[in-house]
């Protein structure tokens, strides 16, 4: 054990700049480096000369074993840099204390220049009940909660959660609601509707399981908005030349396929909301090829949309 304590003390006096800011206690004259630490007879000298040394110490309080290098202190940095980003999210809680720790004693309280930014809506409300909707969904655990639709009075129901997504800067829960009757539906709740949540007693209240993957079928969604007997369908959208090039370098879904030769994408994916906001966000830039029942949707919504703006000129006129 000796043999092994003093190699490594050897080792650490090697480090570069380390031994000249060691010194030890009471002080003798121990930084022989010829001394061969695997030499039995090394050994026994070593320690014959420095049994009295009762501990080592910094002469340079300020540093020490943990001296980083450039390289080091940049990494670390830039790891801060990433984290902050969601050090005051309820669910990283346990992250607060780690940065704030690195911050203050490995880069010397100095403030790190923001260096990245992330399109999140940080005025989202409701997200101080992800833990708890997290611990049901792990622990298989019934949840109380009251629930205020947009436009509705709130209501208290027992819910049966099993997924959460984040879409369009907001989080959706997938859970099954106690009271329902639907067997193709999943009822999407959204966080920031959700006005308190109360973990349910499991012998009071047994979970519903659900028998199906939903993470698989949501990979055929844009958005969160199905029905869960909805099947995937081949959408062609073509765009202007311009505006090809960076939906190409941009995909709208993993399935989408390119066709240059006519600035041409194919998407298999179910026909929801979600989907249709997207065409409509590209605005003249796209024209729905198929299929039709989403090509005349498209054309219809446009309609209403010029029509208003038709509207405005004839009441100014």
């Amino acid at each position: 054990m000796k043999r092994v304590i003093y190699g490594d003390i050897k080792k650490m006096r090697n480090l570069e700049g380390l031994n000249d800011n060691i010194e030890t206690y009471p002080e003798v004259d121990t930084n022989d480096k010829n001394v061969d630490f695997l030499n039995p007879k090394d050994i026994s000298d070593y320690y014959e000369k420095s049994r009295r040394i009762k501990a080592y110490k910094y002469k340079d309080k300020s540093s020490g074993l943990e001296q980083l290098n450039k390289i080091e202190s940049t990494q670390i940095k830039d790891a801060i840099s990433v984290m902050s980003r969601i050090k005051g999210r309820s669910e990283y809680r346990g992250l607060n204390e780690i940065i704030l720790k690195l911050e203050s004693d490995l880069l010397d309280d100095k403030q790190l220049p923001t260096i990245m930014s992330y399109d999140e809506n940080e005025l989202l409300v409701g997200l101080e009940h992800l833990d708890d909707i997290i611990e049901g969904i792990k622990n298989e655990e019934a949840l109380k909660i009251i629930y205020q639709p947009y436009g509705l009075e709130s209501e208290e129901i027992i819910i049966y959660p099993y997924y959460l997504k984040q879409s369009n800067k907001r989080w959706f829960l997938f859970a099954n609601r106690k009271d329902s009757k639907e067997l193709n539906y999943i009822p999407i709740f959204t966080i920031d509707r959700i006005k308190k949540v109360t973990p349910c007693h499991p012998e009071k209240e047994p979970f519903k399981i659900l028998n199906l993957n939903i993470e698989e079928y949501l990979k055929n969604v844009i958005g969160v908005s199905t029905y869960f007997d909805d099947q995937p369908e081949s959408v062609f959208l073509k765009f202007q030349p311009y505006r090809y090039n960076y939906v190409k370098s941009k995909p709208l879904h993993h399935s989408q396929k390119s066709i240059d030769t006519d600035s041409m994408v194919q998407l298999r994916v179910v026909l929801n909301r979600e989907l249709e906001q997207l065409i409509l966000s590209f605005g003249s830039d796209v024209k729905v090829i198929a299929p039709i029942i989403l090509k005349e949707k498209i054309s219809e919504i446009s309609n209403r949309m010029n029509q208003q703006y038709e509207n405005d000129k004839k009441n100014i006129l």
